[in-house]
């Protein structure tokens, strides 16, 4: 399989990916894998894991669910 910058994606202007950020909101980082699906699903499967929110309460510990959860 090519990688789409390796074709002939010059040939239609297109100059390169938008920017991908993963992380925290609040303090997002740079993805600087590969860009072809297998690259991602790695990087997703690695690195990437559900974290605490509002929809996920019962990752939080029974104290502080319950705390959200009142309001």
């Amino acid at each position: 399989m090519t990688d789409f910058v390796g074709s002939s994606s010059h040939l239609v202007g297109i100059l390169g990916y938008l920017m991908l950020k993963w992380g925290n909101p609040s303090d997002l980082h740079d993805y600087q894998g590969g860009r072809l699906f297998e690259d991602l699903r790695q990087f997703a499967d690695k690195d990437l894991k559900t974290q605490c929110s509002i929809m996920n309460l019962d990752m939080y510990d029974n104290d502080k669910g319950a705390q959200i959860k009142r309001y």
